[in-house]
């Protein structure tokens, strides 16, 4: 009987080895566990339960092992990344595409340990069986408690005490009754009688086999150490001892100040300013992706900023020294520079002028900057907001001559004094701002005009800007100034007569080169579109002349109807030209012409005389001659004057058809 309990016993212990066999392994086992998943969502799909405790996968994202507890999966302290074994295909074959196992690799350079190890603790037990005899203290009579053979071969237990001073003895007998006896002959008190009694108990013991029944004794070891300090742990920070180590080249050595305050904190901009993670009253800098202990500057800077809002362009007082003024930028104050502390307090409006106590300042897009020279004399910003904006000032600055007037145009950034002509000033900065114009738009192209009444005419106040390829060929024809088609733009285009007359609706039986030979044979109606748009007409000298009537008369009306801006001109001697001051808005531009010249070379264009005067063509011919209307810079009288139709191109204003 017994020898079945024992082989039955043996028989559990095997199975339970052989199930326990395969624990911990990384190949897949028959619950169809892999060793190694995608990421931690595929790692979910597996449940981990009691029948997998300490299985562990490889989640290959994280460069991390997991392990079941039964409940949840946790990540692993043995981070010795699994052999992969070939797992099954849905089909049942193997998936053997790479025949390489994985080794285990440092974790990512991109990423930054935060966890702090904490020593694993092993509980080793000793444990020893000797005979309940052997297993008597002589000093503690607690342990003089055995069990022995009576007379009869049956079991029967001591139980040694002390009475007073004498030994008490209970027998517990295999009946069931028990026995009790005191015995004086040995005292308890003396050491002499301990020695004698506890010799008398022990030969009692022996002498019916009481050390057949075995006292078993166990001490328990308690180990406590960090995990193994490899590749897959370096640079972790773990606890030994209550002292920071780190793990480094395979062993844990003693940690920096320095690396256990900052462990887990992101280095990743630099200039941030961080406190310890142990000790808070340490302050680091991330710099070039690592941290460094603060200078007493930084650390100043900190507490002096710490628990401040933080808002972009706002300047704020120091929270220890209120001295001190700190500037918001991109989320992260620095110290604010003399500028910026004098423009505390200040309204940002865009565009506009501020002053503060030591300068003149200009808030563009949200910020405050210092004004520069033009800005300050003419207390105008020159900003986005003011692109193309032109302002007029009374007194002379450097760049401008001595006049009445100086008008400024903000082109970017910079105040251009522009009371001299210059083509990339555009039209619209030479127009009167105080003239109240009229628009038309010419429906051919679309083109946009400014118009002005002046006396019982409508005119453009503007040059006429139309092309037509069909009746305007490029030869000799028209053009814009010096052939560059942005000057088309600010002066509008130049034609020759024949251009300017016959371009649109003239009658189609006349040969408008018949005009150039005779007026005899060139039979014009009275009144000429020619280029002009519908409703508008090539004006002749007649037209001309009730202009210049309506403003004064032809000895004046160059002052009045010539532009703001343009005729100046900056010399070695200063500053020359009559301006004029565009009283009626016509806004004559001093753009020029082109003339036709001869000489051994052959016959060429030649652009001239801009900035200094301009030609408008009227419909009044002459012979071979046209009358023109002139404008000069050093004259405030308009020259009317003919000119040879086909050796000039010249600018054309519309008058408007009478109602």
């Amino acid at each position: 009987m017994k020898k079945t309990g024992l082989f039955f016993v043996l028989f559990v212990v095997i199975l339970t080895l052989c199930a326990c066999s395969g624990k911990g392994s990384s190949s897949p086992n028959e619950s169809g566990l892999p060793a190694e998943v995608a990421d931690k969502a595929e790692l979910e799909t597996y449940e981990c339960s009691e029948d997998i405790i300490g299985e562990k996968v490889y989640v290959s994202e994280l460069e991390e092992n997991y392990e079941c507890d039964g409940e949840k999966w946790f990540k692993s302290y043995d981070q010795t990344k699994p052999v992969s074994s070939p797992s099954k295909k849905s089909d049942g074959s193997s998936n053997n595409d790479d025949d390489a196992t994985s080794s285990s690799s440092a974790k990512s350079s991109s990423s930054r340990p935060t966890e702090i190890l904490e020593p694993e603790i092993t509980v080793n037990e000793t444990c020893t069986e000797v005979g309940a005899c052997d297993a008597m203290v002589k000093t503690d009579i607690s342990t003089w408690h055995f069990v022995r053979k009576d007379n009869f071969g049956d079991d029967a237990e001591y139980i040694y005490t002390v009475d007073g001073k004498d030994l008490a003895v209970t027998i517990k007998n295999a009946d069931g009754t028990t026995d009790s006896k005191t015995y004086s002959m040995y005292n308890m008190e003396s050491e002499a009688g301990v020695e004698m009694a506890f010799n008398a108990a022990k030969s009692t013991c022996k002498d019916g086999d009481g050390n057949d029944n075995k006292v078993k004794s166990c001490v328990k070891d308690t180990v406590k150490a960090l995990p193994e300090c490899n590749k897959i742990r370096e640079d972790f920070l773990g606890m030994e001892d209550s002292s920071y180590v780190i793990c480094r080249s395979g062993s844990w050595i003693k940690a920096s100040v320095l690396e256990y305050d900052t462990y887990g904190l992101e280095c990743f901009d630099d200039g941030r300013v961080v406190t310890g993670n142990v000790v808070d009253s340490n302050i680091y800098v991330c710099e070039k992706g690592a941290f460094r202990v603060a200078s007493e500057k930084e650390v100043e800077f900190y507490n002096d900023t710490y628990g401040l809002t933080c808002v972009d362009g706002r300047i704020v007082t120091g929270a220890v020294n209120p001295t001190n003024k700190y500037m918001c930028e991109s989320g992260r104050f620095r110290t604010a520079t003399e500028w910026e502390k004098d423009t505390e307090g200040l309204d940002c409006i865009e565009g506009e002028i501020a002053k503060g106590e030591k300068e003149t300042y200009v808030c563009e897009s949200g910020k405050f900057r210092i004004a520069n020279s033009m800005e300050r004399h003419l207390n105008k910003a020159c900003s986005a907001k003011n692109e193309g904006m032109a302002v007029i000032d009374s007194t002379p600055p450097d760049g401008c001559y001595e006049i009445t007037y100086f008008t400024h145009f903000c082109n970017e950034g910079t105040w251009r004094c522009i009371m001299y002509w210059e083509w990339d000033v555009p039209k619209e900065v030479r127009f009167n701002k105080e003239i109240d114009y009229g628009v038309m738009t010419d429906n051919r192209d679309n083109r946009v005009y400014k118009t002005v009444k002046i006396g019982s005419q409508v005119w453009m106040a503007e040059n006429l800007n139309y092309y037509d390829s069909t009746t305007m060929p490029l030869d000799e024809m028209s053009s814009c100034f010096n052939d560059e088609d942005e000057n088309c733009d600010v002066g509008g285009r130049l034609y020759n007569w024949a251009a300017a007359a016959d371009s649109v609706t003239l009658v189609k039986n006349i040969d408008i080169r018949e005009c150039e030979i005779s007026t005899l044979l060139c039979k014009l109606p009275s009144k000429i579109q020619g280029a002009c748009p519908n409703g508008w007409h090539l004006p002749d000298t007649l037209e001309w002349v009730t202009l210049f009537n309506a403003v004064g008369g032809i000895s004046t009306a160059g002052k009045v109807l010539k532009s703001l801006t343009g005729w100046g001109d900056k010399t070695i001697y200063g500053y020359e030209g009559l301006n004029g001051t565009d009283a009626y808005g016509f806004s004559v531009l001093p753009t020029g012409y082109v003339e036709r010249w001869g000489g051994h070379n052959g016959v060429y264009w030649k652009y001239e005389y801009e900035s200094t005067q301009v030609l408008f063509w009227s419909a009044t011919q002459y012979g071979t001659l046209a009358f023109t209307v002139g404008f000069h810079r050093n004259s405030d009288a308009v020259f009317v004057d003919e000119h040879v139709r086909d050796w000039f191109r010249l600018p054309v204003r519309c008058i408007k058809d009478s109602e």
